[in-house]
């Protein structure tokens, strides 16, 4: 397994390994969103890398609409509807669970109903340019429809809007050969499509143990992992998952997710979980401060 280095020391400690044909991203915490030269969490971006591993479509062809980079046409999808997305090549090792609904209590700061209602290219580095091969992430710019819950220790409100970076496509060739790319089990996150999000206030720096090299990275919010994105395209559970529709997302998830037990439910059954969990166990809360702080 070999590491691959990073050329930006002012984010958060993250990195990629290779672990055969795939590429793992890791990082100290958050939500895992990562590209292979531009590795993106959610609560940071690093720029690029000195080694990218050649990034290929998993299983299936690529699509013969390609879109185009800045400067050469659109390249947002059309809102509300799906997008062929190659899934396979990428994985995400996230440092917060999110699968249950303690995890939601203890690690998530409110839960809240959201649209996409746009994605911007983060441009590819001039090498990835040169190599003729790397990955363009997005910029995603999300609205709160409505609040659903908020842990009862939180005082930080959430703002009607937020951003965060997430994965967009690859490019291998030509910057028309690209193609959208992702991971299995969670949405895509597509404009025009509605979701159930557990965010969490993601804050780095923790005292004591800054890197005089680097620099603090600003706080925002963003899911708190791939379990705490749930399709809510009418019904929960139900919208784009992968890139496509689907009628349950949790359908194939392990005992005990909060995704699959949701299935069908309104938002108000959400918050009577999250609530009736949270009174009966006070402790499952994360302290407030950078993350890495109190042992999360």
């Amino acid at each position: 397994m070999s590491r691959l280095p990073q050329r930006n020391r002012s984010r958060p400690r993250v990195w990629q390994e290779k672990e055969g044909d795939r590429v793992v991203m890791r990082d100290g915490g958050g939500l895992v969103h990562a590209l292979a030269c531009l590795v993106l969490v959610s609560a940071s971006v690093v720029s690029g890398c000195t080694t990218t591993p050649r990034v290929e479509p998993a299983g299936s062809t690529r699509s013969s609409s390609a879109e185009a980079l800045p400067g050469a046409g659109s390249s947002s999808t059309p809102v509300g509807q799906f997008a062929e997305i190659q899934l396979g090549t990428l994985t995400a090792e996230e440092a917060f669970s999110s699968s249950t609904v303690e995890n939601w209590v203890r690690q998530a700061d409110h839960v809240a109903l959201v649209t996409v209602v746009g994605e911007e290219p983060i441009p590819p580095t001039k090498s990835e340019v040169e190599r003729r091969e790397g990955l363009v992430g997005r910029m995603l710019s999300i609205h709160i429809e409505s609040g659903v819950w908020t842990h009862p220790d939180v005082t930080r409100e959430l703002p009607p809007a937020i951003t965060f970076q997430d994965f967009g496509w690859a490019f291998n060739g030509a910057f028309e050969s690209k193609y959208r790319i992702g991971v299995r089990g969670r949405p895509y996150l597509l404009p025009g499509h509605t979701y159930l999000m557990a965010l969490r206030w993601f804050e780095w720096g923790c005292p004591g143990r800054i890197d005089p090299e680097d620099e603090i990275t600003p706080a925002h919010f963003a899911p708190l992992g791939s379990g705490a994105i749930v399709p809510f395209d009418g019904t929960l559970g139900a919208g784009e998952f992968e890139g496509r529709w689907t009628a349950n997302a949790g359908q194939d998830d392990p005992a005990g997710s909060f995704r699959a037990a949701m299935a069908g439910r309104t938002s108000n059954w959400v918050n009577e979980q999250l609530s009736n969990t949270a009174a009966s166990d006070p402790a499952l809360t994360h302290k407030p401060g950078p993350i890495g702080c109190d042992g999360e």
